[in-house]
């Protein structure tokens, strides 16, 4: 069974390096793998019934390019993770559109060692942090 292979591989330095594990994307996807199996707690990273998640994804922005080179436009956000209700889109980018009887969707960025960023670009008053 391939799980087998891929436990070989993590105890191997050679073929697998441990900060390749340990980096804030692989945790995060084991975390939101064990709160998606194990539903008993409520904390924030509880998740409703027929909520999933998923990693590594593009999400639209709000606020649109409206011509070429318009500067507080903004393209997709990459976030790191989310738990909720939602289809993978068929573009190919890892994005995804809510479901019409959406319930749950929580948006959450993987930090190890850098904090939150304070402001953006194009909105000073705003943070990486939403609670």
């Amino acid at each position: 069974m391939y799980i087998n292979k891929i436990a070989q591989m993590l105890r191997s330095p050679y073929t697998f390096p441990p900060t390749l594990l340990y980096n804030e994307g692989w945790m995060l996807r084991l975390v939101l793998d064990y709160y998606s199996n194990n539903s008993g707690s409520a904390n924030e990273l509880s998740f409703i019934d027929n909520s999933k998640w998923y990693s590594e994804l593009l999400l639209p922005s709000p606020f649109s390019p409206r011509y070429r080179g318009d500067k507080l436009g903004e393209g997709y956000t990459h976030a790191d993770g989310v738990i909720g209700n939602f289809i993978i889109q068929n573009h190919g980018k890892g994005d995804i559109k809510l479901e019409k009887t959406v319930m749950q969707f929580k948006v959450i960025e993987a930090k190890k060692y850098s904090p939150l960023s304070k402001g953006t670009s194009n909105c000073s008053y705003n943070t990486q942090l939403f609670i």
